[in-house]
């Protein structure tokens, strides 16, 4: 994962000198890394790091039933 880490600075660093900020999204599938890889990143860049599970729902709709559901 590490050569995968490094191409992604070089990369976003390259568009932050070109556009003034770089924005790295990621995606994928349940339990792929993707969590893993956004600290990694975040730690190097020394950037933020936002969860989009922390979107998912409202603060006051996140009760037991509805997080139970898929």
């Amino acid at each position: 994962m590490e050569k995968l880490i490094e191409e992604i600075i070089t990369r976003a660093r390259a568009i932050a000198r070109e556009k003034g900020r770089a924005t790295v999204l990621i995606d994928g599938r349940c339990a792929s890394g993707k969590s893993t890889l956004g600290a990694a990143l975040a730690e190097r860049l020394g950037a933020n790091l936002f969860h989009m599970d922390d979107f998912f729902l409202p603060f006051d709709k996140k009760t037991p039933e509805r997080l139970g559901r898929p």
